[in-house]
């Protein structure tokens, strides 16, 4: 097989990881392309060739992506609104399937939905479980 074919496979799969920046969906068939390359020099014919395209595809995937995953995964980044979770309050303005309520937590007023997504009254006692941008996630306690 024509050796310059493999350089076009590795160039499509970059273009692809570049096109997709962070997400690690084809670098690994570029690697597997080069080395395809570089064994299509010795012309041992397409199907020992196809074979190392696979074959290194796959330890590249296998060696690489839990060290790339370990380095490239954003960690989650803590507020000063999450010592809130777990705090229990008043709703002060009744929640709707549709619309948010609200509830005072050391002083802030909050816009908040139920966790279930249903409607809560106002005047319950509720518990913040989670944060979904500016708004608190409650569930009415008992």
């Amino acid at each position: 097989m024509e050796a310059w074919i493999w350089l076009i496979v590795a160039l499509a799969t970059l273009v692809i990881e570049f096109a997709t920046m962070g997400n690690l969906v084809s670098i690994w068939f570029s690697v597997g392309a080069l080395a395809a390359y570089l064994v299509s020099f010795l012309n041992p014919g397409f199907g020992i060739e196809l074979v190392v395209f696979i074959g290194v595809s796959l330890l590249a995937f296998a060696a690489l992506r839990p060290f790339a995953l370990k380095y490239l995964t954003p960690k989650p980044t803590h507020t000063n609104a999450d010592r809130l979770i777990g705090k229990r309050t008043k709703l002060v303005e009744e929640i709707y399937p549709d619309k948010w309520g609200a509830v005072i937590l050391e002083g802030i007023r909050w816009s908040c939905l139920d966790e279930k997504r249903q409607g809560i009254p106002k005047d319950s006692l509720v518990e913040v479980v989670a944060f979904e941008g500016a708004k608190a996630v409650v569930r009415q306690v008992s």
